[in-house]
């Protein structure tokens, strides 16, 4: 009996097992079905029809995604029409990522708050009078924030702003376009006529003479998308080909050439003569024509015909600044090293370690000839043709690139070497020492200080006004250093600032003149007693370098009037 019963016992046990793992498996199937149901909720499919087991319970209602509005850029209060549009585009972006229409009305209006900087949202509360507990939509309220940024600034600045935009010197096309794109869209332009405003805009502005050509030869009148496509396939055209190319001819090996020019050479831009420049950036020589050759896309320096052409005297024509055009050369002509804005000495023996290049300290004048600021990088250059300075110096004298005209010339070049590119030219006046003159600098940004032509230096009297010619020899062996004379406007004539002095005196008028004279200059006109010690600096005499000393045997000559008395 006490087998049977143990049997009876092990077959209870197991009954239970089996019944608590049907259990776990039916309450494991409820949860999976559940689980699905939130999914199909969740992505919008329609749930999967139920399989056989127990029925499904109805399904849990699915919660909201929480707002963060930490990620979306603030709105400032001085916002442009141009910053508010793209700020707009952002907002609309993150609502629809989150699903901003789902939530309640009080949640999407503190999520609107919270993409608004301090001084936005004292706009929105004062002057548009929207407080917090106004029941009103996000997209309600950007439109009144549209119209107020709108109202701050006169369309018609926006319009001139259009109508003045320019392709910069090395501005790419794509950037242009862009720019012009959203003056456009600020300047509010009639929509049936904006296409062909658009596109006459971008055959006038581009900066390229040849793809404005093809673009005027164009008929019809081209779209704005057409436009478009020509100068960005001409710009891609011409960086390819400049690329592409590569140097003709095989140059010769010179017997004292150095090794480091060659590595020199094959890492320099076969255009312009530039070390290469990084993927993406716009050449300089691009839409430049050579003065030798006349084709575009290079300079002068990196003809490839210039081996094969004589040089014309004076240089390869037009406006060049020239510095340091010695040195090493190769066979073409051209100077194996760059941006060489002078010939400095590496290294020299102890006598010539003095020979550095000297430089000046000039003063800028103002409109009325007063000394405004000073600026000491200055080097005069007797062989440069255009003064040319360097953005240091346009900052020195408190002006920006937007100061500047345009310039006679796009580069200036020194001799056989790489070209500056200028990005427009100042007059200025300045001051050396006593002397006063208004010249004309040419800005490279390639340069630092200021480098002084020929012509002005001339003009500030650092050179003589017949240079290049020597001067002229002294006939006599001894000079006489005397202090300079004194300037018109100095303290020796402010006594007569009080007199009445007409162009026909009368005699009493010519006796008070004569009595002011002669109380000033009391010294000179002493009558009372004989001749007194004559005062004043002492007198230096200097004998010249080539001055030979040599002794009288007889009497010295004395001239015929103290031969008389």
């Amino acid at each position: 009996m006490a087998t049977a019963q143990d049997a009876l016992d092990a077959v209870a046990a197991v009954g239970n097992r089996i019944d608590f793992m049907e259990a776990g498996q039916t309450n494991m199937t409820t949860q999976l079905a559940n689980i699905t149901q939130q999914l199909a909720t969740l992505i919008g499919a329609p749930p999967p029809p139920p399989g056989p087991g127990p029925g499904v319970p109805a399904p849990q209602p699915s919660t909201r995604r929480r707002l963060d509005p930490s990620t979306m850029e603030k709105l400032h209060g001085d916002a442009s029409t141009s910053l508010l549009r793209s700020w707009r585009n952002r907002w609309d972006d993150y609502a629809a990522l989150n699903q901003l229409a789902s939530h309640p009305a009080a949640e999407q209006m503190a999520a609107r708050r919270m993409c608004l900087d301090p001084s936005m949202q004292q706009v929105v509360e004062i002057v548009l009078g929207i407080l917090p507990t106004t029941v009103t939509t996000p997209d309600a309220v950007l439109n009144l924030i549209g119209n107020y940024v709108r109202g701050k600034r006169n369309v018609a600045l926006d319009r001139v702003a259009f109508e003045k935009r320019r392709q910069g010197p090395a501005e790419s096309f794509d950037d242009f376009y862009i720019s012009l794109s959203r003056l456009a869209d600020a300047a509010d332009l009639c929509g049936a006529c904006i296409d062909s405003r658009m596109a006459t805009r971008i055959m006038a502005e581009i900066r390229d003479s040849e793809t404005k050509k093809k673009l005027l030869a164009l008929s019809p009148f081209p779209t704005t998308q057409a436009a478009v496509n020509l100068c960005r396939s001409e710009e891609s055209a011409r960086a390819n080909e400049i690329i592409l190319s590569t140097q003709t001819g095989v140059s010769s090996i010179q017997a004292k050439q150095s090794g480091r020019h060659s590595s020199s050479d094959a890492n320099s831009c076969s255009a312009c003569g530039r070390s290469q420049h990084p993927a993406g950036q716009i050449f300089p020589a691009i839409g430049k024509m050579c003065h030798i050759c006349g084709k575009p896309n290079h300079f002068a320096p990196k003809c490839p015909t210039k081996s094969c052409k004589p040089r014309p005297p004076g240089g390869s024509g037009g406006s060049r600044y020239e510095y340091g055009g010695g040195g090493n050369k190769t066979d073409g002509g051209i100077a194996p090293k760059t941006k060489m804005a002078r010939i400095c000495i590496g290294n020299a023996k102890a006598k010539h370690r003095d020979h550095h290049t000297p430089t000046i300290a000039v003063e800028i004048l103002d409109g009325n000839g007063l000394s405004a600021r000073s600026f000491a990088n200055v080097t005069p250059d007797p062989g440069a043709e255009v003064s040319v300075g360097g953005l240091d110096f346009l900052s020195a004298i408190g002006l920006s690139e937007s100061d500047l005209s345009s310039s006679s010339f796009d580069l200036v070049m020194a001799d056989k070497s790489a070209p500056l590119l200028s990005i427009g030219q100042r007059d200025v006046r300045i001051r050396y020492g006593e002397q006063a003159a208004t010249i004309t600098v040419v800005i490279c940004p390639e340069i630092q200080g200021v480098l002084l032509s020929w012509l002005d230096c001339i003009a500030l009297r650092i050179l003589h006004s017949d240079y290049p010619l020597p001067l002229p020899r002294l006939p006599a062996s001894v000079q006489t250093v005397t202090k300079p004379a004194s300037r018109p406007n100095d303290v020796t004539s402010a006594f007569l600032e009080n007199l009445n002095i007409p162009l026909s005196p009368s005699a009493e008028q010519k006796a008070e003149i004569k009595a002011a004279v002669a109380n000033h200059f009391s010294d000179i006109f002493y009558q009372s007693t004989g001749l007194r010690c004559m005062m004043g600096p002492e007198m230096i005499v200097q004998l010249q370098e080539d001055a030979i000393p040599y002794y009288l045997n007889g009497a010295r000559p004395s001239p015929s009037l103290i031969d008389r008395r």
